[in-house]
């Protein structure tokens, strides 16, 4: 089974090839309601700079986008095809101005510190190789007082165990992810719970 189920999950975690599209516009529809649950809990003014880790599909970034005026928001995914895929989408998008897309990962984001005002990721902390290391970069581009979500359903942890997608040393779960929030520096550390899902939320002093 889990051999199986290993190259559709595998697009899930790293979308690419010609299924990459595909992938992407399963997840926009997938991923829609807890992207939703966390782009209202950044409880958005219009013109702060906002990070998103791991968009995939792009629903979280329209979601954000819709709320900026004079704000921007970046997005970073370690797939090229949802790079290239969001950033023409964005180009066409005559309000797309305040949207950029590069290829990052998570433990080397290519910005300054004190960057942004907020940062999220929605079902990606789950397929990161190095938690630690990737908290510790949104603590250093997050500004003082800047807020990180963590939204993830519950069951995708051990899903990605089960399938050999979750890395050896990853997280077990978002109370796990809560503790590791707290020892990378972030402060009023929250868990909430909704439809099976999980939103850690914090703050960087």
């Amino acid at each position: 089974m889990r051999r199986r189920a290993l190259p559709v999950v595998g697009q899930l975690a790293h979308p690419r090839g010609v299924l990459a599209p595909a992938t992407g516009f399963i997840l926009n529809i997938v991923n829609r309601p807890i992207n939703r649950w966390t782009v209202d809990s950044l409880q958005l003014t219009g013109s702060e700079e906002i990070l998103d880790v791991g968009f995939g599909g792009g629903v979280g970034l329209d979601l954000v986008h819709g709320r900026l005026t004079s704000g921007h928001v970046v997005g970073v995914d370690i797939s090229e095809e949802m790079v290239d895929g969001a950033a023409t989408r964005f180009a066409e998008d005559p309000r797309g101005g305040n949207v950029r897309v590069l290829r990052a990962d998570v433990s080397a984001l290519p910005f300054a510190d004190a960057s942004f005002d907020g940062a999220y990721t929605v079902n990606t902390i789950f397929f990161w190789t190095d938690v630690r290391a990737g908290l510790a970069e949104l603590h250093r581009v997050l500004r003082p007082g800047g807020r990180i979500l963590i939204a993830a359903p519950a069951v995708a942890f051990p899903l990605a165990r089960f399938v050999g997608l979750a890395p050896p040393d990853g997280v077990s779960g978002p109370g796990e992810v809560r503790r590791l929030v707290e020892a990378a520096g972030f402060t009023g550390v929250t868990l909430r719970s909704r439809a099976g899902a999980a939103l850690i939320l914090a703050t960087r002093d």
